[in-house]
């Protein structure tokens, strides 16, 4: 049991009992801010992380690359190719990498041709 689990068991007999901690003694115990034992506290659990919203520097690209993609015979090179000869070199919103990266985690298929 790690110790942010059995602060939050330990809050939660408090609370069974109808006691309010001293956030700050436990905070010292357990390691931890006083405003982390509060919030715990009050949740009565060990709050799920809020996870963030991901987002690519492709993602304004998507539709004209997965329409590219449906093409026979255009790789996800030539798109970036394709990227850097119309936007120019400094424009262009990553590498070949990055694009071939963005393909993968989209699941674009390419035209066989």
């Amino acid at each position: 049991m790690n110790k942010k689990d059995e602060l939050v068991a330990n809050i939660q007999l408090l609370k069974d009992l109808n006691m309010k901690p001293n956030i700050s003694e436990l905070a010292r115990a357990y390691d931890l801010d006083r405003r982390t034992v509060k919030k715990y506290f009050e949740a009565g659990e060990v709050p799920a992380r809020k996870k963030k919203k991901e987002f690519s520097k492709w993602d304004q690209y998507e539709e004209s690359i997965e329409k590219m993609l449906q093409v026979p015979g255009v790789s996800i090179r030539a798109i970036h190719r394709h990227f850097l000869e119309t936007m120019g070199e400094d424009k262009v919103p990553g590498t070949y990498e990055s694009l071939k990266a963005f393909v993968k985690k989209k699941g674009f298929k390419k035209t066989s041709d």
